[in-house]
């Protein structure tokens, strides 16, 4: 199967226009910028120091009726070579539980400050980092936190996140035990691959057998809605190594399974893969990369698996709930709540994160201040781009027309010309319910949402300064 796939997605390669879309600003090979942090990062480039007070004295109070809360855990037993997310290996106990004392604190805050004003929230996001790294008294500490704070509706989603070797055992069976009996209802499962040479290359911190471990262990304490995420363009990961990945979730009858290319930027100066970059040998080109992905979707579709936005697919139909709630009310512009450090924020009308530093954060926590570092505020231009890249990332057709009529002519005019642009690159196609992506839109989807982004605030990329700073060494 995984030759003929990978046949078939070397014919289908050739008939796509992948140099006119290279002409035309739509890379297919990204080192220095990361299309995908666009979407946590809007107006990056932009961001500048803002108060508490400035944020929390003018929320828009429509779209702060339902909002959708993230929770940072940020440590992790090692650093992967591959990961930009700030993680942190703790030095010993006492530094988890000194976070888990400030996290419940910032959580505290929050119920006063913003909750208090009889808002809701209705997605329950626990990330990291690697949340289940937490000791179960640590995970249990900040659940009942967050649950007793929080004015959850009923039946909301409750998500996490979890590393295989973090949920096996006996302590890990404890811990998903737990969460489920506190309404957890999805997790996310970060196998990654499931070849040993490739999770060893690539230092995580499991194996082959914590993987199938882990979701056995998942499936058996009654998770019905289990996300394994699986990565491409490893450190010496062929095209066979990622398909074999791809084959073996299914082959457990994962119901939701996200496929991620790796990128070598994002918001911090390179993580530990830039020492390997120079060596082409180790990875996989710009061309394999597409065929591998090429042919991961000939292999998921033909297994009955759908998807809309090039990296999520799942068995259910599409009609039903795709995404983590988290994210799908991001995409549709709803309010997300992020706490912990380093945490992102869009509270329309504002988007900012807090204090990535450690010292930064317990300092504002325990002077009773929310750990708010940098921010800016939305333009109707940004508010645009945000709401139209959710579209092209939902499911159902993007109704531009309709969007267009919802936002003064003149604030339209970049994405007019936007729109006409990917049709006339066959990336998106008119039709009489709306546009809908082609093959092709759907493999370039984030290099679409970029461009959009681009088109609304200060570009970003690796080049752009954070707060004045250099984000890269030249």
């Amino acid at each position: 199967m995984i030759n003929q796939a990978i046949r078939q997605a070397r014919i289908r390669l050739a008939q796509l226009p992948i140099e006119n879309l290279k002409l035309n600003g739509i890379a297919v090979d990204r080192v220095y910028e990361n299309p995908e942090a666009a979407r946590y990062f809007l107006m990056f480039a932009d961001w500048k120091k803002i108060s508490s007070k400035e944020i929390f004295s003018d929320l828009d109070k429509n779209t702060a009726r339902h909002t959708q809360v993230y929770v940072d855990f940020p440590f992790c037993k090692r650093f992967c070579d591959f990961c930009a997310f700030y993680g942190v290996v703790p030095k010993n106990e006492a530094q988890v539980a000194a976070y888990t004392k400030y996290l419940n604190k910032e959580i505290q805050m929050l119920s006063r400050i913003y909750f208090s004003r009889g808002f809701k929230a209705d997605a329950l996001e626990f990330g990291g980092g690697t949340p289940t790294y937490f000791s179960l008294q640590h995970l249990k500490d900040v659940t009942e936190c967050i649950l007793g704070e929080f004015p959850f509706l009923e039946g909301h989603e409750f998500n996490f996140e979890a590393s295989p070797e973090t949920i096996v055992g006996e302590e890990g069976i404890k811990k998903l035990e737990y969460l489920k009996s506190r309404g957890a209802n999805r997790m996310s499962i970060g196998v990654q691959s499931f070849v040993d040479a490739i999770l060893k290359n690539s230092n995580r911190p499991h194996d082959l057998q914590d993987a199938l471990e882990a979701i056995r262990n998942a499936k058996e304490a009654g998770f019905e809605r289990i996300n394994v995420d699986l990565l491409l363009g490893l450190d010496r990961q062929t095209i066979e190594d990622f398909l074999t990945s791809v084959l073996k979730t299914i082959e457990f009858g994962i119901d939701i399974i996200e496929l991620y290319t790796l990128r070598y930027f994002d918001t911090k100066e390179f993580i530990p893969l830039k020492r390997k970059l120079n060596d082409n040998e180790r990875f996989l080109s710009a061309e394999d990369l597409l065929v591998a992905r090429i042919a991961a979707d000939i292999i998921l579709r033909q297994a009955g698996y759908q998807s809309s936005n090039g990296r999520t697919y799942q068995l259910r139909p599409l009609k039903e709930v795709f995404y983590a709630d988290y994210y799908d009310g991001n995409f549709k512009g709803k309010n997300t709540l992020g706490i912990g450090r380093k945490s992102n924020s869009n509270m329309y009308p504002w988007q900012y994160a807090n204090y990535r530093n450690f010292d930064s954060y317990y300092e504002a926590i325990g002077g009773e201040k929310l750990p708010i570092a940098a921010g800016t505020r939305f333009t109707e231009k940004a508010r645009a781009a945000k709401l139209l890249t959710g579209m092209f990332q939902l499911p159902s057709p993007i109704d531009y027309r309709s969007f267009r009529l919802t936002n003064k002519a003149e604030l339209m005019e970049p994405f007019d010309e936007l729109v006409a642009k990917f049709e006339s690159l066959g990336l998106i196609e008119n039709k009489s319910s709306g546009y809908e992506k082609t093959f092709s839109g759907f493999l370039f989807i984030e290099e679409m949402l970029k461009q959009i982004y681009d088109a609304a605030v200060t570009p970003f990329s690796s080049f752009v300064p954070f707060l004045g700073k250099p984000q890269v060494s030249q």
